[in-house]
């Protein structure tokens, strides 16, 4: 057991019966696997928060809004229009509501720090992003990147640090949610 499966294991051991059971009910909310994945991972605290993009082929939007907000989970909808006849609801999810404006204010063209930290990405990532000077060519990227659910642009300086972190999102959600790891690697 590697040191990312043994942390993954101690937090599921935490979770209460009510935090796996809305851990099932987000792993099957219908709007992508690895949307679930990070809102899993915005819900146990281990990232700030997210932005997920609703199409009218997912679950009803209002339902998955009514869902998380029962979790405890704060969500805004930041912005829902028509595009080419497809209903699309971009999502905001945090653990607290400062956190969730802050992402709903935050344009991520042209804010990309705040962006990028609001996400949760590494300070580095954060930095090389648009910056080709900065970032790691991705022929360079580790094999083990590929069995990853998680990914970002990875920078030469910090790429090591970059991967522990999503190899440690991932195995968080194989150990809270078999099915949804299962799911994304099908």
């Amino acid at each position: 057991m590697n040191k990312f499966e043994s942390s993954a294991l101690n937090i599921k051991e935490m979770l209460t019966l009510e935090q796996r059971d809305n851990i099932s009910v987000l792993s099957s909310l219908d709007i992508g696997k690895i949307p679930v994945a990070e809102i899993v991972l915005v819900y146990l605290g281990l990232k700030p928060s997210t932005e997920v993009s609703i199409y009218e082929w997912n679950e009803d939007i209002n339902n998955i809004f009514i869902k998380l907000e029962k979790m405890g989970l704060v969500v805004f909808k930041k912005e829902i229009k028509k595009e080419k006849g497809r209903l699309i609801g971009d999502l905001v999810v945090a653990k607290d509501e400062n956190t969730a404006k802050e992402l709903m204010g935050c344009n991520a063209d042209s804010e990309h720090s705040e962006y990028g930290k609001l996400m949760g990405f590494p300070q580095t990532a954060i930095d090389a992003f648009g910056n080709e000077d900065l970032l790691l060519e991705e022929d360079e990227y580790p094999p083990e990147v590929d069995k990853l659910i998680f990914n970002f642009k990875l920078s030469k300086k910090g790429y090591k640090e970059e991967v522990e972190l999503m190899q440690r999102w991932t195995e968080v959600i194989k150990a809270v949610s078999p099915e949804l790891y299962q799911e994304l690697f099908s």
